[in-house]
């Protein structure tokens, strides 16, 4: 009964009405959840969870929470689209999108925090230092009861609006290279792969990504404009050219050849450019 009135309550949102299912279903209508009002109006319960190691805050921490799953179900078929390896979106307001496979989403035991249980009485949340700014996670933050906070295959965003579910090609066709004759370079292929799991959260290629950082690709690649030697340097620690950057820093997460990799994948892409929709760059 539960789900029923999730499900409802997510088709009112979405003015979808009684077109709900059908609309999920069509390859280029992906609805979006707003989580906020979603909560409200379906009156989802909450759980309290403990996090071992905040991978945010650090240290042992305690949450008041939605379940995941409950908020996931929300989307009519969902579990159909998991087992044709649909991914889920989860967008925070300053533009990160974070990204993770939706069949371990909806079943790993994820909640949405909806305040901090060790804030001080009267608050919801302890502030997160960013670059330098004092931020707040709210209006929700993807906690993991039990995952190691370095497990890639989990993510951990706060400030969360929206969340989306959509096949891998819909959402990164734009950014993702494409072989030419039938083959495509390793190098390229892996460097991928290392921009769709640490980068693209933030920055976009081809406006395909996050909007916190900037577009990488197009008018113009980052590898036309910036010193080859720097680059590199660069991608390992931004924090040494901008103060009070919010880029992390990636000295130990990536190998010398994990980012060679990636500049091979961005210079692939420079002479790939496609400035919306289908239409290339002039």
């Amino acid at each position: 009964m539960r789900l029923c009135g999730v499900v409802a309550a997510f088709c009112i949102l979405a003015g979808l009405g009684s077109d709900c299912g059908a609309a999920t279903q069509q390859a280029k209508t992906w609805p979006t959840l707003d989580v906020r009002g979603l909560a409200r109006a379906a009156g989802i319960p909450t759980v309290q969870v403990m996090i071992a190691e905040d991978p945010v805050y650090g240290g042992e921490k305690r949450y008041r929470g939605i379940p995941l799953v409950d908020m996931l179900g929300a989307i009519p078929a969902v579990e159909d689209l998991a087992q044709r390896g649909a991914l889920v979106f989860f967008h925070a307001a300053d533009g990160y999108t974070a990204a993770m496979n939706l069949e371990r989403a909806l079943t790993a035991g994820g909640v949405l925090a909806v305040s901090d249980l060790d804030a001080l009485p009267g608050r919801s949340w302890i502030t997160i230092d960013q670059g330098g700014r004092e931020v707040s996670p709210a209006p929700l933050y993807l906690v993991w009861p039990g995952a190691e906070s370095d497990d890639p295959r989990f993510v951990w965003p706060y400030q969360i609006q929206t969340i989306e579910v959509k096949p891998f090609a819909e959402q990164y066709g734009a950014a993702v290279p494409e072989a030419q004759n039938g083959l495509l370079d390793e190098a390229v292929r892996r460097g991928f792969e290392q921009m769709r799991v640490r980068c693209l959260t933030c920055h976009a290629v081809n406006l395909v990504g996050g909007d916190l950082g900037p577009e990488l690709n197009v008018p113009m690649n980052v590898t036309e404009y910036w010193k080859p030697e720097m680059l590199p340097r660069y991608i390992r620690n931004a924090a040494s050219f901008h103060a009070r950057s919010k880029m992390p820093s990636f000295h130990d997460a990536l190998s010398d050849g994990d980012i060679a990799d990636i500049l091979a994948y961005l210079r692939f892409m420079a002479a790939h450019k496609v400035c919306g929709g289908e239409t290339p760059c002039e």
